[in-house]
């Protein structure tokens, strides 16, 4: 039995080695991509607040221009600020708005490519799995499979199969891991 599980410890050391490389390769594709977008995310976020905000001051200078009856050039001065500040801020908006519209294709290309990994990832993961169950010593699980057995152990370690067939057969034993590997 302890080739049998110093094969299937190997498998899973394998699988973690495996696994290590798609953590580092998802991290360095996939995971970086979704920072970017996500600080594109919140400077958009921040523009569209800050043009809000000049939006509201833009309009209280002119409700105030236009509650006064005489013409103020600081009012008026004012109001052709506010504006200004308003349009820079709205093209700072829409500028952003473009720039995560073309990094779209990128994100799409990255999420592909986290996609690929993830499917290579379990792909090889399946095949080393694969190799160990046909490395598998064939009658070994095949003692321990037929029919309804149930098993059990005594304190000397052999191994123990009773049959639950309709009429109780007496109870069987398997020889011992070690014993098996010498049987071959």
């Amino acid at each position: 039995m302890s080739d049998k599980e110093t094969g299937m410890g190997r498998t899973n050391e394998r699988i973690g080695r495996i696994q290590e490389t798609y953590v580092a390769n998802s991290t360095t594709s996939w995971l970086e991509s979704l920072e970017r977008s996500l600080a594109q995310m919140k400077e958009y976020q921040a523009a569209r607040k800050k043009l809000e905000n000049r939006r509201l001051a833009y309009d209280a200078s002119l409700a105030k221009m236009q509650k006064t009856k005489k013409e103020d050039f600081r009012m008026e001065e004012e109001l052709r600020s506010q504006k200004a500040k308003y349009e820079e801020s709205s093209e700072d908006v829409y500028r952003r708005m473009q720039d995560i519209k073309e990094a779209e294709n990128d994100s799409v290309t990255d999420l592909t490519a986290f996609l690929d990994a993830e499917l290579s990832y379990y792909d090889r993961c399946r095949e080393i799995l694969l190799q160990l169950k046909r490395d598998w010593p064939v009658a070994y699980a095949h003692d321990l499979l037929i029919g309804n057995h149930s098993l059990t152990a005594t304190a000397d370690n052999p191994i123990l199969i009773q049959t639950t067939a309709e009429t109780l057969d007496p109870v069987q034993t398997l020889p011992i891991p070690s014993q098996i590997d010498t049987v071959r």
